[in-house]
């Protein structure tokens, strides 16, 4: 795989952000026995998935934690990885506006410079924080979006975050519920939000059918079952020939 930390002026954030950027690219045997011009010549495009780090966290923490480069090698998917500031990846400000970021901004700058990704087919993936954060970009914007995984997702921000900054997660499953993208949900029965995660499903059950909470027992929220799902959820996108 190839690794590029990225550094570049936001005019949705108005600020300098970091991303880490990972693609696809040739092993040691293969770099040694490619012909000439290789990644000029190659025509294979990679879809992009967004992946969206928890509170407290940078983008590295998928890098460090999950060991993207080896997904992305495996299933043939490049990834942006970015830390949300503790922000909830929503429009919280005119200096803040996390969700022009994720859906305009970044795909731009990277369809715009980085030619073998496809960033026309975006999936994207978050834990916790970032879980939250997959759930309300991709449902506000699900023609945007091939498939979303958000896993022990925060069912809404924390208190500090005002309230007319965000539309509850139920309203915005309801409005996008005709035009929904595969939708991956789990949380570990451990987690110490488990009882709003079993509301959670009771809820889509009624209100959006084909979504529904998986449940893996014997798992808290932590990185440990993170790891295990995005395996699972990008197995899933396989099977359906998503990516």
């Amino acid at each position: 795989m190839a690794s590029f930390d990225i550094r570049f002026l936001s005019g949705k954030l108005m600020r300098k952000t970091a991303v880490t950027l990972i693609i696809p690219s040739l092993d040691l045997h293969g770099a040694l026995s490619a012909p000439g011009g290789y990644y000029m010549k190659r025509e294979e495009k990679f879809p992009l998935a967004v992946m969206l780090s928890g509170f407290g966290d940078d983008g590295k923490a998928w890098e460090q934690r999950a060991d993207v480069a080896e997904l992305c090698d495996r299933y043939r998917v490049a990834a942006a990885l970015i830390g949300g500031e503790n922000k909830w990846y929503l429009n919280l400000s005119p200096v803040d506006d996390w969700a022009g970021y994720i859906a305009e901004e970044l795909p731009d700058f990277i369809g715009g410079n980085f030619s073998a990704v496809d960033v026309k087919r975006r999936i994207i993936c978050g834990v916790s924080m970032g879980g939250y954060g997959a759930l309300g970009n991709c449902l506000a914007r699900p023609q945007d979006y091939m498939a979303a995984a958000a896993l022990s997702p925060a069912l809404k921000p924390d208190d500090y975050v005002k309230k007319d900054s965000y539309v509850p997660l139920e309203d915005v499953f309801l409005a996008a519920k005709e035009n929904l993208p595969y939708t991956y949900i789990s949380y570990g029965d451990k987690d110490f939000v488990y009882a709003d995660a079993v509301k959670l499903d009771a809820w889509l059950e009624e209100n959006v059918p084909g979504v529904r909470v998986r449940i893996v027992p014997g798992y808290g929220h932590a990185w440990d079952l993170w790891r295990l799902e995005i395996r699972n959820f990008l197995d899933s996108l396989k099977s359906k020939n998503i990516i």
